[in-house]
């Protein structure tokens, strides 16, 4: 693609003066019925860099969508797309100029193809004909297959991005019952040494799981089983410093 690229650049360069110097009424017209000829070869020849581009597209879809691989894509699909983006517009291109040949064009800069006596009387001459089926058929089907292409692939990021119950990190909530201490007081006339009895209800420790993947091996289950024992021997010094 960068080839043509490189080809249809140039091509444009020198087109508005190779138009032929006889007929044309355009300034800077030096060039003639031959260098007309062959700009208009060489502009048919670089559409190639439009079906290129359509096939770019196509690879992106199966790469990114269907997930192919590059060298399977290099040995069994890369081929033809050459041969297609290549021989397409090449072998219109030597039909052009054996059937209706190529002259300068009113609207645009250069030479192409050009309406003949033909086109006056009927509406689908040779030129008409020629002109749908060599650019406006091609140009048309790679516009549409870009946009289709280019929207399967964002539909399938965002399908791809979008998080699932598998995708939902493990996450999970320790509670725990509130500490209670009940203090019975004694008489008032009990010694004043006397410790007041006091009830402390053990803390239990809960694991509670709101995550939606289940661990799959048993070291993760270990590691969170150690986690809640740790929490659960905080707990009792916390029970204890409250005596």
């Amino acid at each position: 693609m960068s080839v043509y690229d490189i080809i249809s650049s140039l091509n444009w360069s020198v087109a508005a003066f190779l138009r032929p110097q006889e007929t044309s009424l355009r300034m800077l017209s030096i060039g003639n019925k031959t260098t007309c000829n062959i700009v208009g070869f060489v502009n048919q020849i670089s559409h190639a860099t439009m079906i290129y581009q359509g096939m770019l597209g196509a690879y992106f879809l199966l790469t990114a969508r269907y997930g192919f691989s590059n060298a399977y894509i290099a040995r069994k699909i890369e081929p033809w797309m050459h041969i297609v983006s290549i021989v397409y517009p090449l072998s219109f291109a030597i039909v052009q100029s054996v059937l209706a040949g190529f002259g300068e064009v009113t609207m645009g800069v250069g030479c192409w193809l050009i309406g003949t006596d033909e086109c006056e009387t009927e509406t689908l001459c040779t030129t008409r004909i020629l002109s749908w089926v060599s650019y406006a058929i091609p140009l048309v089907s790679v516009i549409i297959s870009l946009i289709v292409n280019n929207t399967i692939i964002l539909l399938h990021a965002r399908k791809q991005m979008r998080p699932t119950p598998h995708s939902i990190s493990k996450s999970f909530t320790l509670s725990s019952p509130v500490h209670s201490v009940d203090h019975d007081d004694d008489d008032d006339d009990s010694d004043n040494d006397s410790d007041d009895s006091s009830t402390t209800t053990q803390p239990e420790s809960k694991y509670v799981f709101t995550g939606k993947e289940d661990y799959k091996d048993e070291r993760s289950a270990d590691i969170m089983t150690g986690s809640v024992n740790s929490t659960a021997n905080i707990n009792k010094d916390q029970a204890r410093r409250l005596r």
